[in-house]
């Protein structure tokens, strides 16, 4: 079984990446997390140039190292996540 969630990507106070948008980061960021891990997938919900970037996850409930590999990969492209609010949902795709 799928589960899924969404997040909120901003720019890591300490990131030298500031050459590149924090959507760009963020992409490079879900795309290697997903790598060949099966189950693991993810939707992009905002604009390429959004900042923030919001982007929906899905693991296998069994994917017990998803949330650790998605953290070690924000801080390889110089991004912070955090759960995104209801809220801040409105009007964006998915």
């Amino acid at each position: 079984m799928q589960t899924s969630s969404v997040w909120k990507f901003t720019r890591a106070p300490w990131s030298l990446r500031n050459q590149n948008r924090v959507s760009t980061d963020a992409l490079s960021a879900a795309m290697r997390w997903r790598g060949n891990v099966p189950g693991r997938d993810f939707q992009e919900l905002t604009d390429a140039d959004a900042d923030p970037a919001f982007f929906r996850f899905e693991a296998l409930e069994g994917d017990t190292d998803a949330g650790l590999d998605l953290d070690r990969q924000c801080a390889e492209f110089g991004v912070e996540r955090e759960r995104a609010q209801p809220g801040e949902l409105d009007g964006l795709a998915g």
